[in-house]
């Protein structure tokens, strides 16, 4: 596409306006620019991946849609204005609804480890770009008539120009803060490119496969300690293929790889341990690898499609969990919990909330019996959801749990709630 849509946004934090977020971070103002420039591309490229999903992309478009007109024509006016601390409370609530409020605190500290700036001046000015980021992509559905999918695809059609203006390194924080995998797999590929991961991800499966042909039937002529070595060496091989296939592609396929390499391995077993001699078994694999080397020739795609029939037996019947739609369910419970909270100052106004937080009490359940299914090793973003929703809930909780007649109303109810939001923090 002609434009740059970083450039964009930078194009309206400039002059008067950056001086104005430089001036409210304090002692810090000299890190804003640097941290503006680091912070553009990464907010870009966190809505590019939670846009990548149909409820993420429609919750990016109301998002747009609902920001006013003219806030950000107005925003250095606001900021200098006495204004400052509702924009940045406004922005960051924003943010933390488009991208989890567990991947907003990871996005903050990776961001903040990179720029030097405190986390708190590094919220803050998140908070401020916030508006402006979705005011400019708020200009671009207008003026070319976009949708949510054409929002969506808008974004991943920039994903090259929001990758190369991520600073050296910075990619590598996002990574390793895990702000990356909490989001579908297309941010990812805002930093690494989506072509070059899964061109890497064919060629490992491929020669993988490969060495599984040659391994077993060089095997088949050695002995029986000769098949066994070159069956595990196939096996490893394959697995640590999958495992690229996995960095690069769905999240489905990452909680599937430990299923891959058991089925495998209970194959190899069967072929060894049941009799039929180890020429028939070393033949049998040999066409098993050949058979894979065919399947993962063409594209990345083929090859989760390929490893995902591998262990079709062993899955059948399973239904895959979308942890990015439970994470989404998960921040609901806490804006319900928390809007219900909020209205409680008495007795009075406690005994009115009851049909409120028995309604989150119901959502919460609902939430529990899919995070139930996730397995354990996919639970990371949901634990990151639940310790930050609660850190957040629970003062609040506390504080109308001290109201004068309140905690003998509100504890039989908000104790259940706590447990089982506990229990998904871990």
């Amino acid at each position: 596409m002609s434009f740059n849509i970083v450039d964009l946004v930078k194009d309206q934090v400039k002059g008067q306006l950056l001086g104005q977020m430089g001036n409210l971070l304090g002692n810090e103002s000299g890190k804003a620019a640097g941290a503006t420039d680091s912070m553009i591309p990464a907010l870009l490229s966190g809505l590019m991946g939670s846009s990548s999903t149909s409820g993420g992309a429609d919750s990016l478009f109301k998002a747009v849609n609902d920001q006013d007109d003219g806030l950000m024509d107005n925003l250095g006016s606001l900021l200098g204005g006495g204004q400052a601390s509702s924009v940045i409370d406004n922005g960051n609530s924003l943010l933390g609804g488009l991208l989890g409020t567990g991947g907003l605190g990871k996005l903050a500290g990776a961001l903040a480890g990179f720029s030097g700036l405190s986390k708190g001046g590094t919220s803050s000015l998140m908070g401020m770009l916030a508006p402006v980021v979705i005011g400019v992509l708020k200009r671009k559905v207008m003026g070319d008539g976009l949708n949510a999918g054409g929002l969506a695809s808008m974004l991943m059609d920039q994903k090259s120009n929001i990758g190369g203006a991520l600073p050296a390194g910075l990619g590598d924080q996002l990574n390793a803060s895990g702000f990356l995998s909490s989001l579908s797999g297309a941010a990812g590929s805002a930093v690494s490119g989506a072509t070059d991961a899964a061109g890497s991800a064919v060629s490992g499966v491929a020669d993988a496969a490969g060495s599984a042909v040659s391994g077993v039937t060089d095997a088949a002529g050695s002995a029986v300690s000769g098949v066994t070595n070159a069956a595990g060496s196939a096996v490893s091989g394959a697995t640590d293929a999958a495992g690229d296939v996995a960095k690069s592609g769905s999240s489905m396929f990452r909680w599937l790889l430990p299923i891959v390499g058991l089925a495998a391995l209970a194959w190899l077993a069967m072929k060894f341990l049941g009799g039929g001699g180890i020429e028939d078994a070393a033949n049998s694999a040999t066409d098993a690898a050949q058979g894979a080397t065919e399947a993962v020739t063409s594209t990345a795609a083929d090859a989760a499609s390929a490893a995902t029939d591998a262990v079709e037996g062993a899955a059948e019947g399973m239904e895959l969990p979308d942890v990015g739609g439970i994470g989404d369910s998960l921040t609901g419970v806490f804006g319900s919990a928390t809007e219900a909270f909020s209205g409680i100052t008495d007795a009075e106004s406690a005994t009115a909330a009851i049909p409120a937080l028995e309604g989150v009490g119901s959502q919460l359940t609902e939430v529990g019996g899919l995070f139930d299914k996730v397995p354990e090793a996919a639970r990371g973003p949901l634990n990151s959801i639940a310790t930050d929703g609660l850190g957040k809930l629970q003062p609040i909780i506390d504080k109308v749990l001290a109201l004068p007649g309140v905690g003998s109303i509100l504890e039989p109810i908000v104790g259940p709630i706590l447990e089982s939001l506990k229990g998904m923090a871990g």
